[in-house]
């Protein structure tokens, strides 16, 4: 149910994690605790919101749902899928990355 808020317009997102947060039992609330702390940001004690990990900002898909624009990072996938291809691996070294970009000079 948490993933729907994804596509609620930004300005609704908190009411709408409300209303699901009075519909859930307690057995969700360690979920919902973390995903307060992580996508929406903590009141503090001042009644200011945290910011959160990752802003509604950058996950809300609404408006790119309304007008047709991609919603999720293929490209990046897509370049990550070469990368993987190419070393034979998932999770290079740093040092095995970087050796595997280095290009041969002739002169």
């Amino acid at each position: 149910m948490i993933i729907a808020l994804a596509f609620v317009p930004e300005n609704d997102v908190i009411n709408a994690l409300n209303l699901l947060e009075n519909d859930l039992d307690d057995r969700f609330e360690p979920l919902i605790s973390w995903f307060v702390s992580s996508y929406i940001g903590r009141i503090r004690g001042n009644g200011t919101r945290a910011n959160p990990i990752f802003p509604i900002a950058l996950w809300n898909v609404h408006t790119r749902t309304i007008q047709n624009i991609h919603r999720t990072n293929n490209y990046s996938e897509a370049c990550n899928r070469k990368i993987k291809r190419a070393l034979g691996m998932s999770h290079p070294s740093l040092w095995l990355f970087l050796h595997s970009q280095k290009i041969p000079c002739t002169y």
